[in-house]
């Protein structure tokens, strides 16, 4: 079972960075790829994909703030559907996993994104950056 908004969520990034989303990754590096999870890192990839397109915008930070929280949001809601779905007996462990890996990665994005701590401003704090040209 995919993520909801994943297929959605991909097809908004071709369309906005107008190109295909092949050439997009290859421009940036996304943090993902090391969850164990091909669901959950093309999720977490049109994700990052998405904070990127922000960079450079007025107030980026909070709009990416915000967009990861609203990510947040979703998952949360898609756990509790699942949670509903296992205490009627219909457990599907492969979506459970897949949404819990992604939540995790969300929240710590969030945290770095929001970071007010000296130590922490001015750094470059989520994990993919920007390929240099």
């Amino acid at each position: 079972m995919a993520l909801p908004g994943t297929d959605t969520l991909l097809a908004a990034l071709c369309r906005d960075a107008l190109v295909p989303h092949a050439v997009l990754r290859s421009r940036t590096k996304p943090p993902v790829g090391g969850t164990g999870d091909e669901t959950a890192d093309a999720y977490l990839a049109g994700i990052f994909g998405m904070i990127c397109a922000m960079e450079g915008e007025t107030g980026d930070r909070a709009k990416q703030a915000r967009f990861v929280e609203r990510a947040i949001e979703v998952q949360e809601d898609w756990i509790e559907k699942l949670q509903q779905q296992g205490r009627r007996g219909l457990i599907d462990l492969p979506a459970q996993r897949t949404s819990s890996l992604s939540l995790g990665r969300l929240q710590t994005w969030r945290d770095e994104l929001r970071a007010t701590e000296p130590d922490l401003l001015g750094q470059d704090v989520i994990e993919g950056r920007r390929a240099s040209a």
